[in-house]
């Protein structure tokens, strides 16, 4: 054996591994520029130029977070590929952005709930919010859950903890009030609650119209006329002013059939 055999042979092992794991790190650059030009595409609502992108991206690199997690939104819509768009989402979250990782979990939250699976629901949400996620969403679709699961106080007292981590969310303030007079018949603690919302926030049409509601509930008139007032001020449609009209001036007779 020649000397320059001797001297190659060694040195090509060590160049082949480079010159391979240049190659990978080039499959998985064009898997991800692949996979976000899908994600593009599925915002667009071009879903299958988006699956036709989704698909290349899973063939240069076939753990790609992004190609499979937007693979799998497409996936779980239809009731004949829901299962597999499940297990696409499963696997990409532990390697997926958390730029999209919070509407992974509420997507794949929602594809168990649509088939009643409200236990996997449930332990996907609680898995993102043990990470630290504090997305209102998350906590608001959880206790929805709670309670097609007929489980009201898990249901409440998640909407607390997010009213904990997020104290300036209108969406929790007007959940909590829901669930407290639908679930608890609690009217009292409803307007408590809507009263602190909209000392928070004093635009807010919803909160004032829950607020007049409550009040001509619990038999106080003169508060619920105070209310449909703020709330007629605060609609800038017409046809929705005559309406609030009409309630004042059914309030103060005591005779709103209240149906709003």
């Amino acid at each position: 054996m020649s000397k320059h055999t001797t001297f190659q042979i060694p040195l090509f092992p060590k160049y082949a591994f480079v010159l391979l794991a240049i190659i990978a790190l080039a499959d998985c650059h064009n898997s991800n520029s692949l996979a976000i030009q899908g994600l593009k595409f599925l915002d667009q609502g071009k879903k299958i130029t988006a699956l036709k992108y989704f698909e290349e991206a899973l063939d240069a690199n076939k753990k790609n977070p992004l190609a499979l997690y937007g693979k799998g939104k497409i996936m779980i819509e239809s009731s004949l590929t829901m299962s597999l768009g499940q297990k696409l989402i499963e696997s990409s979250l532990p390697k997926l952005d958390k730029k999209y990782k919070t509407d992974a979990v509420l997507s794949l939250g929602k594809s168990y709930a649509a088939t009643n699976l409200y236990g996997r629901a449930i332990k996907v949400l609680e898995e993102s919010l043990a990470e630290g996620n504090q997305d209102v969403d998350l906590y608001l679709d959880l206790s929805f859950y709670h309670l097609q699961n007929l489980e009201k106080n898990p249901a409440r007292n998640i909407l607390v903890k997010g009213l904990a981590a997020n104290p300036k969310s209108m969406r929790l303030y007007l959940a909590q009030a829901n669930l407290d007079q639908k679930y608890f018949h609690d009217n009292y603690g409803a307007i408590q609650t809507l009263e602190k919302a909209f000392q928070m926030d004093k635009t807010s049409k919803e909160a004032a119209k829950s607020l007049a509601v409550l009040y001509y509930k619990i038999g106080n008139p003169p508060k619920a006329v105070d209310y449909l007032k703020i709330l007629k001020d605060l609609q800038t449609d017409n046809a929705e002013k005559l309406n609030t009209e009409k309630w004042i001036l059914q309030a103060q007779s005591r005779q709103w059939q209240i149906n709003p």
